[in-house]
């Protein structure tokens, strides 16, 4: 959580891929605070998209917690445009949609993530990556 899925209606290189992942992943990360390795970037190509667009971006993020409308509102503006940059496109060319869910739907290393903003003392405030301790 979150994930970001890139919807395109030709396929991108893995230059693109890699430009596009980064650029996702530093504006979710630089406007959340999250940290980088929460966050999964998918790509798929072939899409009829409406609009003469040729990116659409549907975003899976917690829309609870202090996650205002507002700041929402930005994290959609900064990732519009840090997309198109990434690609090269006109920002009339990508448009992204978040589908919201409420903290406690979501499960992450055997815990229910808890909502933005009351991340204190879990391990999402560690910015460590969890899923590379050893365990034995």
């Amino acid at each position: 959580m979150p994930v970001y899925s890139i919807l395109s209606t030709k396929k991108l290189s893995a230059l693109q891929k890699e430009r596009v992942a980064k650029a996702v992943t530093d504006v979710h990360c630089d406007n959340t605070g999250a940290p980088s390795f929460l966050v999964t970037v998918l790509f798929q190509s072939g899409y009829p998209l409406q609009d003469k667009k040729n990116i659409q971006i549907l975003g899976n993020i917690r829309k609870d917690g202090n996650r205002t409308p507002a700041m929402i509102e930005q994290l959609r503006q900064r990732m519009v445009q840090a997309v198109a940059d990434a690609l090269g496109f006109p920002l009339w060319r990508v448009d992204l949609d978040f589908l919201g869910v409420q903290s406690y739907w979501v499960w992450e290393i055997g815990q229910v993530v808890p909502p933005p903003g009351q991340e204190e003392g879990s391990f999402r405030a560690t910015n460590t990556n969890p899923s590379r301790r050893v365990h034995r």
